[in-house]
């Protein structure tokens, strides 16, 4: 459409009337402005949420199994006080020392401590495989902030003050570690060795 005009005659204001006229945008105006440069949306940028959930598929597919709990009605402060006490611990140890913890987060984190433990056995049948559970241990234990509860308690002259619920997410992931798995194969093949033996002594006599 055109744009504004101004009375008179003369090439210059000509000029300046054609200059003002409506063209159509061009694609680069039309990517700059929705922020598609041929990426995906926004611009090729990964979201936080995204990066979590890549960072921890690979560590699942490093380990033998993983759980997590999602907003666990507790900080993740109080959390982390206590994971950080079981990061890169067996999980008999780990589960000995959250049972007779004081502290309330230590409850959460067992519950999904067994949890992991109990994919752990399920991956294992469902694949045909043996494990043992004495050579599991804590490989990836993190938590992460969740979404946080907004309440209000009443205060003075009718004002309200907010309050926030911290809940946290609990994320787990076990491994088997590869000295206690060869100690307990060769303990193993000793043990079959050995009966072996006494039985052919056996059928001899």
């Amino acid at each position: 459409f055109p744009g504004p005009h101004r009375s008179g005659e003369g090439d210059g204001q000509e000029d300046w009337r054609r200059s003002y006229i409506w063209r159509p945008r061009g694609p680069q105006w039309t990517r700059r402005c929705t922020g598609n440069t041929g990426q995906g949306n926004g611009g090729g940028q990964v979201s936080e949420r995204s990066r979590i959930r890549a960072a921890r598929h690979a560590a699942e597919k490093k380990g033998v199994s993983s759980a997590i709990q999602r907003t666990t009605r507790q900080s993740p402060y109080k959390m982390r006080l206590v994971i950080d006490q079981i990061r890169g611990k067996d999980v008999n140890e780990a589960l000995g020392l959250l049972r007779f913890s004081k502290k309330h987060a230590a409850k959460q984190i067992e519950k999904v401590l067994n949890s992991a433990v109990a994919n752990a056995e399920f991956k294992s049948r469902e694949g045909n495989e043996s494990i043992d559970v004495d050579t599991l241990y804590i490989r990836h234990a993190i938590v992460n902030e969740g979404p946080a509860l907004r309440r209000f308690m009443p205060a003075a002259q009718g004002r309200a003050t907010p309050i926030r619920k911290r809940t946290s997410h609990v994320e787990i992931v076990l491994d088997a570690r590869e000295e206690k798995l060869r100690a307990l194969r060769s303990a193993r093949s000793a043990e079959r060795s050995t009966a072996r033996a006494s039985s052919s002594s056996g059928s001899k006599r």
